[in-house]
């Protein structure tokens, strides 16, 4: 069998979800992560 190519679906939920918790506690490097993506989102979920 040959190896999967590309990101794990689980890693990446998992990361998503440390994002989210970060933002949410209002760590700056958090805050700073998602306005780059949503400069105006007074609210986030995944």
């Amino acid at each position: 069998m040959s190896p999967t190519l590309g990101p794990n679906i689980d890693n990446l939920r998992k990361q998503a979800k440390a994002l989210l918790r970060a933002w949410r506690l209002g760590d700056a490097d958090a805050r700073h992560r998602v306005a780059a993506c949503f400069p105006d989102a007074p609210r986030l979920g995944l």
